[in-house]
């Protein structure tokens, strides 16, 4: 069972929107999942493993590596395909090794370096580009990064503009 995510949502403001979660197999992820479902959100739930939905769930789930970009902007696709315009993007995909840093293997840095860094590059270019491809910026869209979140909702303060069409030195 995911762990419970302690805070609480604008029922109204949320329900048939749509969600975006790399990482979402277990832990943070998989909560967050679980609660936006419980708000009549849609989500699109990715990792390494293909993600379990949670029950009563509208959603796509898909084994995904976030490193590699092509397969997060296809796994973007089929999202907006399947459920809609996407309203939020979390990046929550990373990895950490037990240990002291100083011992890691190159490849572990490696590892490390894709995940946490060029996978948030990726899911957050993947949003910001199926955000302009369908013309979905409605307000001033905000934007996590657990993580980045990109969302329509006029009512959410973020970097990201309709006039500017940049979230976090990606620009659109």
């Amino acid at each position: 069972m995911p762990p419970e995510v302690p805070f609480d949502l604008p029922d109204d403001r949320l329900a048939g929107r749509v969600a975006v979660i790399t990482g979402a197999s277990r832990g943070l992820g998989a909560g967050l999942a679980a609660r936006l479902v419980e708000h009549g959100i849609a989500v699109g739930l990715c990792a390494r493993s293909v993600p379990v939905l949670p029950d009563g769930a509208t959603g796509v789930v898909a084994a995904v590596d976030v490193a590699h970009a092509p397969a997060v902007d296809d796994f973007a696709s089929r999202v907006v395909a399947e459920l809609g315009p996407i309203d939020l993007w979390v990046n929550n995909a990373g990895v950490l090794f037990a240990g002291d840093a100083w011992d890691y293997s190159d490849e572990q840095i490696a590892t490390i370096l894709d995940v946490n860094v060029r996978g948030v590059m990726a899911g957050s270019a993947a949003a910001v580009s199926q955000t302009v491809k369908t013309k979905s910026i409605t307000g001033a869209p905000g934007c996590w990064n657990s993580a980045i979140c990109l969302a329509r909702s006029p009512s959410v303060a973020c970097p990201l503009r309709p006039s500017t069409s940049s979230a976090n030195g990606f620009s659109a």
